[in-house]
C-alpha cells in the first residue's frame, strides 16, 4: 500500500513484534550456508503479531536442509501447534533465505511447504493461525523479510508489512512498496523529498526540511525516522513538548491521547497553547500545531483516557509510546503493555518538592525518563508505580462527577453514590491517598526531560550510549545526572518469556469508566 496509509494515524499496516535479541539470532543464521528454521507461539492480534522467542528446528529434526531448500519432521512444531491451540494462540514458522541470489519472498517451493503445513495444522490444531516469515540479507548487512498470515489452507492470507525487534535498543523494518530504497540502520527506507512551502531557493535548489538532521544521522537515519508509529500519552507540560518534538524530527506517525482541555494554568507549560484555546481538547492544540508545522507526520488523535480498553487497543498498533501522564491508573495500563505487545514504553516524569516544604526553603527537582521493554524492569519492579494509588484513582474515575438524575436512572445514580461512599469512607481510613491535588510544574523542567525522553529514543534507534542502563535520574536543582539499570524482581511477569492468554486485553479486568445512559 505505497503511500496511500500515510494518514490513516494509528490504524496502520499488520507488524510482527519480536524480541531485540532475536535480532542478533536471525543475523547470525543468515550468515550460515544452509536454511535455518524456527518455529514459536505467537499472537495474532488485529494489527499486531507478537512473538517473544524462536525456538530453532533442532539439526536431527531437518530431513533436508539445503542453501535453497529445506523438509522438516512434523514433531518440531506438533508440540507447540498443540499448545498453541489450548492457550488460544498462533503457531510462527520462520525460515532464512540466506543464498545472495534468493530475496526476501516466498519461492514456489515455500508456497508449497506453506500449504502442506496449514492443512496438516488445521486438522491438527484447527482454528490456529500460522504466521509465517522469511529473512534475507539485505544491503549493509541489513534484514529483509516477507511475511504473511492466515488460518485455512487456501484462504486469503494477510499481509505482514513491518516488522518490529524491540528490547534495549529498537529496530523497525519496512516492507512495503515505495519503502525499499537505501536501507536504514533499523531498516526502513529513506525519507521521501520533501519540499519547503517557499519552494526552491534562488539557486533552484529546494533544501530538504530535515538537513541538519540528515547531517547527524544521515539520509538512513532520516529515513528510520520517518517509519517511527510513535504515540504520546499527556499532553500536559511534558507531553505536548515531547509531541512538538517528534512532529520537528519527521516521525511518520504520531497518535496523541488526552481526554483534558486547556485551562488557564496550564498555558505556562503547554506547548502550541494560547490564551483562546482554554476549553479546547489539548489534542485539538496538537493536531494545529501539526499543520502549521507540516513536515508530513500523520496525527491521530484519541480525546479519551489511557485506561480505556478501546484507547489501549488502538496504542497497540504504535512502535514506540512516551508515557507522559501524571496518574498512576494510566501508567499500570502501559506498563503492562510495553510487555504484552513488545513496544518499548518511555515513561518520564518531574516531581517539585515545593520550597517551603523544603531544609532551606528551595524546592527539590526530581525528574526521571524510564525506557520500559522486554528485557528491562518493569515500573512496578522499580516501585514507580503506586499500587494503591493507581486503585484510588480507577475508583475515583469511576465516580461520575455530575447530575446523575439528568440523564441516568435511579439504579446507576445508586451505584455511583455508593461508590463514591466507598471512596471517601477508604480515603478517611487512610487506606487510599488524595486525589486530584494540583502539583507544581515549570515549563523548563518539563521540557528538559522531555528532551531527554526524546534523546533516549533516538539513543535506542542509533545504537549510541550504552543500552544497558534503561533509567535516567535528574536532579535538577544540583544538578546532578545519574543512570542505572535494575532487574525484574523473581516472579513478575514482566521477567518472563511465555506469551499469556489472550482471553482479555492486557490480560486484566476492566470496568469502562465511561458512563451510558439508561434505555
Amino acid at each position: 500500500m505505497p503511500g496511500g496509509n500515510r494518514r490513516r494515524g494509528c490504524e496502520v499496516n499488520s507488524t510482527l513484534a519480536l524480541r531485540h535479541e532475536e535480532r542478533a539470532v536471525v543475523l547470525e543464521a543468515l550468515g550460515e550456508k544452509n536454511e535455518t528454521a524456527w518455529f514459536a507461539v505467537c499472537a495474532p492480534e488485529r494489527s499486531t503479531v507478537v512473538c517473544h522467542r524462536l525456538q530453532a528446528v533442532p539439526e536431527s529434526m531437518y530431513s533436508e536442509r539445503r542453501p535453497d531448500r529445506l523438509m522438516i519432521d512434523s514433531p518440531a512444531w506438533v508440540p507447540l501447534a498443540r499448545k498453541a491451540a489450548k492457550q488460544g494462540l498462533g503457531l510462527l514458522f520462520a525460515h532464512t533465505h540466506p543464498h545472495p541470489r534468493h530475496q526476501a519472498a516466498f519461492s514456489p517451493a515455500d508456497d508449497a511447504t506453506e500449504r502442506t503445513l496449514r492443512s496438516d495444522l488445521n486438522n491438527i490444531a484447527p482454528g490456529v493461525e500460522l504466521t509465517s516469515i522469511v529473512f534475507a540479507s539485505g544491503a549493509d548487512g541489513q534484514i529483509e523479510f516477507a511475511a504473511r498470515s492466515g488460518r485455512l489452507p487456501d484462504a486469503d492470507l494477510r499481509p505482514i508489512t513491518r516488522l518490529r525487534f524491540a528490547g534495549r535498543r529498537l529496530h523497525i523494518y519496512d516492507n512495503r512498496p515505495g519503502n525499499g530504497a537505501a536501507p536504514a540502520p533499523n531498516g526502513a527506507a529513506p525519507a521521501p523529498s520533501l519540499r519547503t512551502s517557499s519552494g526552491r531557493s534562488s539557486n533552484g535548489a529546494s533544501p530538504d526540511p530535515f538537513d541538519r538532521q540528515i547531517r547527524t544521522f544521515g539520509a538512513e537515519g532520516q529515513a528510520a525516522l520517518s517509519q517511527i508509529r510513535a504515540g504520546v500519552v499527556g499532553l500536559g507540560g511534558t507531553g505536548s513538548a515531547t509531541a512538538q518534538q517528534l512532529l520537528r524530527l519527521g516521525v511518520g506517525h504520531l497518535c496523541i491521547v488526552d481526554d483534558d482541555t486547556v485551562t488557564n494554568t496550564s498555558l505556562t507549560r503547554g506547548w502550541g497553547s494560547r490564551k483562546d484555546d482554554i476549553g479546547r481538547p489539548k489534542t485539538e492544540v496538537i493536531q494545529r500545531l501539526a499543520r502549521e508545522i507540516d513536515l508530513g507526520t500523520a496525527v491521530k488523535a484519541i480525546n479519551d483516557r489511557c485506561t480505556e480498553p478501546e484507547t489501549v487497543k488502538r496504542l497497540s498498533a504504535l512502535d514506540v509510546i512516551f508515557g507522559c501522564t501524571d496518574d498512576h491508573a494510566g501508567r499500570i495500563k502501559l506498563n503492562r503493555l510495553a510487555y504484552w505487545y513488545n513496544i518499548p514504553l518511555i515513561d518520564c516524569g518531574v516531581l517539585i518538592t515545593p520550597a517551603d516544604a523544603e531544609p532551606g526553603g528551595r524546592p527539590r527537582i526530581e525528574s526521571r525518563v524510564t525506557w520500559v521493554a522486554p528485557g528491562s524492569a518493569c515500573l512496578l519492579c522499580r516501585s514507580r508505580i503506586d499500587p494503591g494509588i493507581a486503585r484510588a484513582e480507577s475508583l475515583s474515575e469511576a465516580v461520575p462527577h455530575h447530575d446523575y438524575e439528568s440523564s441516568y436512572d435511579s439504579f446507576i445514580t445508586a451505584a455511583a453514590e455508593s461508590l463514591s461512599e466507598a471512596v471517601r469512607d477508604e480515603r478517611q481510613e487512610g487506606y487510599i491517598p488524595a486525589l486530584n491535588e494540583p502539583q507544581p510544574a515549570v515549563i523548563a523542567y518539563t521540557t528538559t526531560i522531555s528532551g531527554m525522553a526524546v534523546s533516549e529514543l533516538l539513543s535506542r534507534m542509533f545504537g549510541l550510549g550504552n543500552p544497558d542502563a534503561t533509567e535516567t535520574l535528574l536532579k535538577l536543582e544540583v544538578p546532578k545526572l545519574s543512570r542505572n539499570d535494575q532487574k525484574a524482581r523473581c516472579g513478575c511477569w514482566c521477567a518472563s518469556d511465555k506469551l499469556q492468554h489472550r482471553q482479555t486485553l492486557l490480560g486484566l479486568s476492566w470496568a469502562s469508566t465511561k458512563r451510558t445512559p439508561a434505555s
